[in-house]
């Protein structure tokens, strides 16, 4: 599930959008030992911002499951990330 709400309220210029979203979603593999994880069904979800400029989005968002560390060898593997991308559409 992905629900996006455009920032029409922020006092940007004309040909500057900006929208922040939110998804959740549900994973479920057969074989969970193949991957080193606890289990075959887990949650993740992400939360972000992009602004539309010149052609290109810029993101920054942030992502995380409800695997616990133990559930990723007591490794960071599966710990909440915050990650930026630049992206342009052809």
């Amino acid at each position: 599930m992905l629900v996006s709400v455009p920032l029409t309220f922020v006092g940007l210029p004309d040909d500057v959008k900006m929208k922040i979203y939110g998804s959740l979603g549900n994973v479920w593999v057969e074989d969970p030992a193949l991957l080193q994880l606890p289990s075959n069904n887990w949650w993740y979800w992400q939360i972000g911002v992009v602004t539309s400029v010149w052609g290109l989005d810029f993101m920054l968002a942030y992502t995380d499951t409800n695997i616990e560390v133990a559930g990723c060898g007591y490794t960071q593997a599966c710990a909440g990330r915050i990650f930026a991308s630049v992206t342009k559409v052809f």
